[in-house]
């Protein structure tokens, strides 16, 4: 049976001030838990939920078929990572080295990706009135505006 993949959070909150995209991006923050068939693989008190979002949706937009690299403007390590290995794929952190997971299908981690993507702007939305939706959609180099 391949591996599970969920991208989790609680205790969402803006940690003022939100003046612009950059601040929307960075500044909206919950405690954020990726968890592998029980196996916590980062589990981060403030973190940026809508950054996260807005390069998982690029990632899907690309095709998903590339390993993703979490990088936050905050922060210099890959935050979050899924790596292509002997057929499957790996999913870690360089914030908990020791927490590596495998065995995961395609598949696994865009379904785990898109139900973060759908959950981020509803409950942002809902909780802190603050419409991120734009943020998060992928770029796709023309503008739509």
């Amino acid at each position: 049976m391949a591996a599970r993949l969920e991208l989790r959070f609680e205790g969402l909150r803006e940690d003022p001030p939100i003046r612009d995209q950059y601040d929307l991006l960075l500044r909206i923050e919950a405690r954020l838990v990726v968890e592998a068939d029980g196996v916590v693989i980062l589990d981060e008190p403030h973190f940026s939920i809508v950054e996260l979002a807005s390069q998982l949706s690029q990632w899907i937009s690309d095709g998903a078929a590339t390993d993703f690299n979490y990088e936050s403007m905050d922060a210099e390590e890959v935050i979050l990572w899924f790596r292509k290995s002997a057929g499957a794929w790996d999913v870690g952190s360089d914030w908990n080295t020791t927490a590596v997971q495998g065995g995961f299908e395609r598949a696994n981690l865009i379904y785990a990706a898109s139900e973060y993507l759908r959950v981020v702007p509803i409950r942002v939305q809902q909780q802190l009135r603050r419409d991120v939706s734009w943020l998060i959609k992928p770029s796709s180099g023309q503008s739509s505006r």
